[in-house]
């Protein structure tokens, strides 16, 4: 499960014991120790909902996590909104998944998205892109382009600068299949995989593309149609309700998936996660 704030929603006893144990913890944990990063990098999260009374040690001890940390928190939206007002996605769809490529099509025209080109090979589609505008002024484009191919050419994707959102759908063993290329992102970009266990695969991917490569992943079980659900809250968060950080976005997803959010770990929260990886 992706890392939780286990300091709310807690009875106003059980939470009292569980902050003073946290940060009795914390204290004891050696400088420079990854246990201390770990406590540290939790209360940068978390600490400004801790109670009155212990909120600002657990600010002090998190200071140097959470300006650390800040690069991880934001959302670059500069970078992912166009000149001309597009946030574009762009879905990898794995030969085998012709279901999951018919559902999201079919989600994403429910929410408003219409069809603005559609390649067709051998009577069956290749490639669609899909289109709606964004409510709010300016209004904004928000576009989905979900392709069929085991050679899907993500280097020359990237290479156009335009797709801030990258996503596989497949299975765990097709990933390298459609992220083989090499091809470091000279912009900040969003790289979903949605498969089972995605989430270990982001140290090599990682490796390929570049330390301006952000992850959104699955800790366990990946389900097609809850991929299809994120895409199109990420959409819609992002380039229409203006969400600028992964916090906030993450907390704005949990509220909307409910439990099947717990299976996603968002950019924010990878520190956490790969300091507990490197013990």
């Amino acid at each position: 499960m992706a890392p939780a704030n286990i300091f709310s929603g807690s009875s106003p006893r059980l939470k009292d014991y569980l902050e003073r144990q946290f940060l009795e913890l914390a204290r004891k944990s050696p400088a420079g120790s990854k246990e201390r990063q770990m406590f540290e990098l939790i209360l940068a999260q978390y600490g400004d909902k801790f109670s009155k009374e212990r909120k600002e040690e657990a600010l002090k001890l998190s200071a140097k996590a959470r300006e650390s940390s800040e690069k991880y928190f934001s959302i670059p939206v500069k970078d992912w909104i166009d000149d001309k007002g597009v946030l574009q996605s762009h879905m990898f769809f794995h030969p085998d998944h012709v279901y999951h490529f018919a559902r999201l099509l079919e989600a994403a025209e429910n929410e408003g998205y219409k069809v603005v080109n559609r390649v067709v090979k051998d009577k069956k589609d290749a490639e669609i892109t899909l289109e709606r505008q964004s409510k709010g002024t300016p209004a904004k484009t928000l576009r989905i382009i979900a392709t069929m191919s085991g050679d899907p050419k993500i280097a020359q994707t990237l290479e156009f600068g335009k797709t801030p959102i990258i996503g596989h759908r497949g299975h765990s063993y097709q990933l390298e299949q459609t992220f083989s290329e090499k091809a470091e992102v000279s912009k900040p970009t969003l790289f979903f995989f949605g498969s089972c266990g995605g989430f270990r695969a982001i140290p090599e991917i990682a490796k390929k593309y570049g330390p301006k490569a952000v992850f959104i992943a699955t800790l366990g079980v990946g389900r097609g149609e809850v991929n299809t659900q994120i895409l199109l809250h990420l959409q819609r968060s992002i380039g229409e309700q203006g969400i600028t950080r992964w916090d906030k976005l993450s907390e704005s997803m949990s509220a909307y998936l409910k439990k099947d959010a717990k299976e996603y770990v968002f950019p924010h929260q990878l520190p956490i996660l790969q300091l507990f990886e490197k013990r």
